[in-house]
């Protein structure tokens, strides 16, 4: 899970009820983050959906305008 709006940045795991703490991420690795979580749900929803070309679309030009 990450908190990328606040300042802190903060990367972190909950295992068994305890918040586990990573090291603060860079710009390029919250953004690298994004990008690839942009792209499991991308492939998520071409897989649920793959008779919907449209719900592709969606997803294609909201990657290409940053959200």
């Amino acid at each position: 899970m990450g908190n990328w709006q606040r300042p802190c940045r903060a990367h972190y795991w909950i295992d068994r009820g305890e918040i586990e703490w990573s090291t603060r991420w860079t710009e390029k690795q919250i953004a690298n983050g994004r990008a690839a979580e942009g792209r499991r749900r991308e492939a998520y929803y071409a897989e649920r959906y793959p008779e919907r070309w449209w719900v592709r679309a969606i997803f294609w030009l909201k990657s290409m305008f940053g959200r």
